[in-house]
């Protein structure tokens, strides 16, 4: 697989740019476009850039939908995920536990998916 991640980045860039002049900062598409932005500044080891754009689209889908919804659940969750892979335990911990709340509260205590983000927590040992 090639990994062309400069032509990405330029992609990504046009795209939100694009995204947000015609829907405005805060809608479910631009935060979407968002989050795959940060994906791939994580892979090209870009953690600020990364964590600024999870945080964008995380605000995006909180403007959208409200605190308490799957997709900001999916946002935290995933911010949550960054900071474990770049080792800021406090941080991660802080957004798994987030996460659960939103999921636990949308979805109910014995949902496969808050089940899923209880054993992610427990897998941090701490």
């Amino acid at each position: 697989m090639l990994q062309n991640y400069p032509e990405a980045e330029q992609n990504y860039d046009r795209a939100i740019l694009l995204l947000v002049e015609l829907n405005g900062e805060n809608h479910g598409d631009v935060a979407l476009a968002l989050n795959d932005a940060a994906v791939l500044q994580w892979r090209m080891n870009n953690f600020a850039k990364a964590e600024q754009f999870y945080m964008r689209a995380y605000k995006a889908y909180e403007n959208v939908y409200g605190p308490v919804h799957p997709h900001v659940g999916a946002a935290v969750l995933n911010i949550a995920q960054f900071f474990r892979g770049t080792g800021d335990m406090d941080k991660c911990v802080k957004f798994f536990n987030q996460a659960l709340q939103i999921f636990t509260a949308t979805n109910g205590a014995d949902h496969p998916k808050t089940i899923q983000i209880q054993q992610m927590i427990q897998g941090l040992g701490i």
